[in-house]
Parts: structure tokens; C-alpha cells; sequence
């Protein structure tokens, strides 16, 4: 049993693994580690009632009920991994290739009255890339293969190959139940040593709600995951929501 005079404190966020579980509650593989975290926080709660009675009417004995416990993480980056699992995509699969292609629209002021049939296009990293399958639509969203007014504003829609990343968000998945440990130290009062200090969570389900806030100004994107903690059975059989 803990020492009431063993005194610690906590500051270092947590790095964080998801494992599948097993058919006995036991961690499988890891499916997604987080070293980049800014924050987790855990909230417990729980409802209570208490019987009343006499003078004054005071609460007399109390029991409490439905607990629940949310672990809330904020990670400063994110992996296509990440957010597979966030979104609950198809088999939390991340598709690549590196001979994908990417769709973009762009505003084009016509240099002369022909539809070009290439189009030499400098992407974010300045690099020039080579448009093809080229399509171009007037201001009321027209395609047009008429002969184009010079000088004139237009849009131009077309493809460039490139190596992608693609999760498939569908509307029958959702995401799923994971063993989850949070992984950070304390550091003792008495002579400023640190020792390992976890947060087990045996069986932890990320929520559906998910929001991804992309504006011009202000911070970076901080990519949140909330997840509700379920009741699960300890090695000895005893109900367990949460191991510190």
C-alpha cells in the first residue's frame, strides 16, 4: 500500500499506444502510437442521490451511480493512421499509391483564344508540375471547348500525378474499442528522482464526434480524440475501468 508521505507530482504530458484487443481483454499489437501530444486529460463523473429527512431536511446518506470516466487527447500533428482511427475509416485502412492522381481548380486568365491541352502548374512546394485532362469552365461554371476570350478570367480544372494517402470515411463505420496506456512520469517530492508513471485504460472506445477546424489565422490545427472509457475484467476476474 502507497505511503501517505511518498509524495510526487506530475507535469510531462503522456505518450500514448492503442492495442487491439484480444478474445481474452489482453493487449494484441499496437495499432497507433502518439508521441506528439499536447494535452490528455481524464474526467471522471458519476451521478448521486442521497436520502433527506428531519429538521432542515439534510442529506443523511448518500450512494453514487454511473460513473463515467473520458480520456480527452489533443495531438500537434497527426499521421493518415491517426485519422483513420479518428474517423473510423473502412478497416482503419490507409490507402496509397504512388502513381495516384489529384483534382484542382484553379483561376486561369486565357493567354490566347485556344484551350490549352497542357498546362505547366507550380504546386505549394514550387515545384512545376504538368496538368493534364485539362477542362475549362467560364464564370457562370460552364464548361466550355469554344475558342476563349484573351485576356479573359476562366477556370481551369485538371489532374496531376502524384504520390498519395487516402482514407475512406463510409457511413456504416465507426471508430472502435482499444486497449489504450498513457505513458509519462512523476517525480518524487523527497529527492526529485522520476519514475514511470501509467495510465491504462483496458478497454477505452473513441467517439463518434470529431471535428477538424481549418482557418486562416491563429494557432495550428489541434487534432482532438475523445474517448469513453467501458467497463472491462481485470486478471482476477474484478470489473476494471482504468489502472493507475
Amino acid at each position: 500500500m502507497g505511503s501517505i508521505l511518498e509524495k510526487y507530482g506530475i507535469k510531462e504530458v503522456a505518450d500514448i499506444c492503442f492495442y487491439t484487443i484480444g478474445a481474452d481483454g489482453k493487449p494484441g499489437n499496437p495499432v497507433l502510437f502518439i508521441d506528439t501530444a499536447k494535452t490528455s486529460t481524464t474526467e471522471t463523473s458519476a451521478d448521486s442521490v442521497y436520502a433527506q429527512g428531519g429538521k432542515g431536511n439534510p442529506r443523511l446518506i448518500g450512494w453514487d451511480f454511473n460513473k463515467n470516466i473520458t480520456l480527452n487527447l489533443e495531438d500537434a500533428l497527426f499521421t493518415m493512421k491517426s485519422m483513420a482511427l479518428m474517423y473510423g475509416a473502412l478497416g482503419n485502412e490507409v490507402k496509397g499509391s504512388s502513381t495516384g492522381t489529384i483534382r484542382k481548380t484553379i483561376e486561369y486568365v486565357a493567354t490566347d483564344t485556344t484551350v490549352p491541352t497542357e498546362y505547366k502548374w507550380t504546386d505549394i512546394n514550387g515545384n512545376q508540375q504538368t496538368a493534364s485532362n485539362i477542362e475549362i469552365y467560364d464564370q457562370n461554371g460552364t464548361k466550355t471547348t469554344d475558342a476563349l476570350v484573351k485576356g479573359t478570367k476562366y477556370y481551369m480544372t485538371f489532374t496531376v500525378a502524384a504520390k498519395t494517402q487516402e482514407i475512406r470515411i463510409s457511413p456504416d463505420r465507426f471508430p472502435g474499442t482499444y486497449y489504450i496506456c498513457c505513458d509519462t512520469f512523476c517525480r518524487s517530492e523527497a529527492n526529485g528522482m522520476d519514475d514511470y508513471f501509467q495510465l491504462i485504460i483496458p478497454k477505452g472506445k473513441i467517439t463518434s464526434d470529431t471535428t477538424l477546424t481549418l482557418e486562416a489565422d491563429g494557432d495550428p490545427v489541434v487534432f482532438s480524440m475523445a474517448i469513453d472509457v467501458l467497463r472491462a475484467k481485470d486478471e482476477d476476474g474484478q470489473n476494471i475501468m482504468m489502472k493507475l
